[in-house]
């Protein structure tokens, strides 16, 4: 099967030790960078965890308070099993091959995303919309094309919803049909990351240090998003999963991730091509918000919404998956127009 037929059967889309995890993950995070500085380099595996908790509280001395932009205390506040998940895919991250954008050449990445479409009428009603496939080129500008296929139908949750949306006439759905196809060329200064637009060149030069570089991204962040925290872990979940960004980048990425407030870990999940990952969320109006990663390669495999509570414009159960967004594949092509 070739990953456009997978994608036309997508479906749907408490420690007790002392001191505290976050400072401990924390404390090993500020160890390592002064490793970095004294040699010059990246060692391959980073503690995690030390060991010893005599150990865990005389480094953490260096580490107790670090306070960025606005006053906000930006100290690692993960569990330790989300910090530990974390640590471990940034590691392997970082050990990932670097591939550099070269002139002429393009950022491809394929994906796939179906989210909850809602009608407003009295009494309201949703459905999953048609899964979008869609195909991006992206050069070190951020300019090039993408080419969108809609595929497959609507679908009802429940049975109420199904009934309401009869009543009120059933109108359509989708914006597009089953199979329509649409291109556009992509004209840009650069890449996005929340209210703010880098260059390729700003994007490789991110922070490589987790709390570093969750502080970059609350600054990016700007007003977007209902929340800052929240509109950093939309900015991580687009970074890893549509741009170019190189390892030592990426394994920031999954290290910030630990200093958004209210993370925790889901642990070994399947996404909607039946890809094993391992999930990490976050609470935001009624739904949690996930990001699935796979442990062995640290690429992104989706981004979920899984319904959190009964809500009334929704006919479905708590974990029932309301939004999807897979990532399948990203490399660098030829051309605007080439395929791996």
């Amino acid at each position: 099967m070739n990953d456009i037929e997978e994608l036309d059967a997508v479906r749907q889309l408490n420690p007790t030790t002392q001191p505290s995890a976050g400072a401990r993950v924390a404390a090993a995070d500020r160890l390592q960078q002064r490793i970095d500085r004294t040699h010059g380099h990246r060692s391959r595996r980073r503690p995690i965890v030390l060991a010893g908790a005599a150990t865990a509280l005389a480094v953490a001395g260096l580490v107790a308070v670090s306070v960025i932009g606005g006053g906000s205390d930006s100290r690692l506040v993960a569990p330790a099993d989300a910090a530990q998940a974390l640590g471990r895919v940034a590691d392997v991250a970082a050990d990932r091959p670097d591939a550099t954008l070269q002139p002429g050449e393009y950022w491809y990445v394929q994906d796939a995303s179906r989210y909850l479409t809602t009608v407003g009428d009295s009494p309201p009603y949703s459905a999953l919309g048609s899964t979008e496939l869609r195909e991006t080129w992206t050069d070190r500008d951020g300019n090039g094309r993408y080419r969108s296929t809609s595929t497959g139908q609507p679908e009802f949750l429940g049975p109420r919803d199904r009934q309401r949306w009869k009543r009120s006439g059933s109108p359509q759905l989708s914006g597009r049909g089953p199979g329509q196809i649409e291109t556009q060329a992509i004209r840009s200064s650069g890449f996005t990351a929340g209210a703010s637009t880098l260059t390729y060149e700003q994007l490789s030069d991110l922070p490589t240090e987790g709390n570093k570089m969750y502080s970059e991204l609350r600054r990016l962040a700007g007003d977007s998003g209902p929340s800052p925290d929240e509109e950093v872990f939309t900015i991580i979940g687009d970074l890893l999963r549509n741009d170019p960004v190189p390892p030592r980048v990426r394994a920031a990425l999954y290290r910030a991730v630990a200093y958004i407030k209210g993370i925790r870990l889901v642990g070994p999940v399947k996404d909607s091509l039946n890809r094993p990952g391992v999930a990490v969320e976050l609470d935001s109006s009624g739904m949690h918000r996930r990001l699935v990663f796979d442990p062995d390669t640290a690429l992104l495999l989706a981004e979920q919404d899984v319904l959190a509570e009964r809500v009334s414009y929704i006919d479905a159960d708590p974990g029932t998956i309301v939004g999807d967004r897979l990532a399948v594949r990203q490399t660098i092509v030829s051309s605007d127009d080439a395929r791996p």
